[in-house]
């Protein structure tokens, strides 16, 4: 075998050191990266460093009092304030916690996001509604997992419009996940001062967006019985069933059925009183007892309505109602409204048409 002259195994060999001391100093780079990014994301001094620039890309309209904590971990903002010419959101305090290795799993987790003070208004005109139908896409599906193991918000507001009151809310506590095409609301809670309600729910982003929830409330309104109700969502975004149950002694039960939801909906819905007794439910009404049935099928600017109900008590004795008609945005068409007074004997019978303006 021949060898290589002595100068072309010199300059090989120089090749090869210097490729040895280039990869050592990609590998030190390298490593002077990652131990900078960490130190950036793991210590409350790189957070310092990093906010200003972090914010400068959220424009002047982002402003935060003071931040501590660390990028990767537990972030905790106060005096945060957003404002544009039509929203404007502001908040005491905000606390993110979330776990960044996760990301290499392909999990967005988040353990707690955190807010008290929060405070939201809508001072602009509210879009106007498009014409165009919604379309579904086929499916939806996040590239990522994300879970959010706890959101809960303290003392906030919300106002839509600049001069509207706003709706006081005590608490929000929010527990779900996604993943693939199926978001999972595994719990919701929603305190205010007069409404407690509770549940959860399921959507999957596919085909025809099947979906089923369930939400216990209680509503508590001034001078009258407190209310009691159990709300039941099953089907789909495409053909949609809710039923609605109030306990005694509203003693109601409703339910409403859509169809096309996003394109000309259909609508089926029922009313249905059995031994309701207004007299529980305030004091000032009459000691009486209520029954009855409501009918409405069509699209919202044209709906049938059948009605019938009975009722028994002083001071009008036993009556029975039965009207059939239309209901429009603007207007009741009574096609017959019957009044029957039993220890009288006496009838009315009418139609016309109720202006609803």
């Amino acid at each position: 075998a021949q060898r290589l002259p002595h100068t072309c195994q010199h300059r090989a060999g120089a090749v090869r050191r210097a490729v040895r001391i280039i990869l050592v100093c990609v590998a030190i780079l390298l490593s002077l990266l990652l131990a900078a990014a960490a130190a950036l994301m793991t210590t409350e001094t790189g957070l310092q460093l990093v906010w200003p620039r972090l914010t400068a890309l959220a424009g002047p309209a982002l402003s935060v009092e003071s931040v501590s904590g660390r990028l990767a971990g537990a972030l905790h903002l106060r005096g945060v304030s957003y404002r544009t010419d039509s929203d404007s959101v502001s908040a005491d305090e905000v606390v993110l916690e979330w776990e960044p290795l996760a990301l290499l799993g392909g999990t967005l987790r988040v353990q707690q996001l955190a807010g008290r003070g929060l405070h939201y208004r809508r001072a602009g005109e509210a879009p106007a509604a498009e014409e165009t139908p919604l379309v579904l896409p086929e499916q939806i599906r996040l590239p990522l997992a994300i879970v959010l193991q706890e959101l809960v918000v303290e003392e906030a507001s919300l106002a839509v419009g600049a001069k509207a009151q706003p709706v006081q809310i005590d608490l929000l506590r929010l527990a779900a996940r996604v993943e693939g095409n199926r978001l999972n609301i595994e719990h919701l809670e929603l305190v205010s001062p007069d409404v407690a309600l509770q549940g959860g729910a399921i959507l999957d982003a596919t085909g025809s967006y099947p979906v089923q929830g369930r939400i216990t409330a209680s509503v508590t309104l001034p001078d009258h019985a407190p209310v009691e109700a159990g709300l039941r969502i099953d089907g789909s975004l495409q053909q949609l069933a809710l039923r609605l149950d109030v306990q005694p002694p509203y003693a109601a039960s409703a339910g409403l059925q859509l169809e096309r939801l996003f394109d000309g909906p259909l609508i089926r819905g029922s009313l249905d009183l059995q031994a309701t007794e207004p007299g529980a439910i305030n004091a000032a009404w009459p000691a009486l007892r209520l029954d009855a049935a409501i009918r409405v099928s069509g699209t919202p600017d044209r709906l049938q309505l059948e009605a019938s109900a009975s009722s028994e008590g002083e001071p009008a004795g036993a009556l029975q109602m039965k009207l059939a008609g239309v209901l429009q945005p603007d207007a009741l068409l009574i096609e017959s409204l019957t009044l029957t007074a039993s220890e009288d004997q006496a009838q009315l019978h009418a139609s016309g048409r109720l202006g609803l303006d």
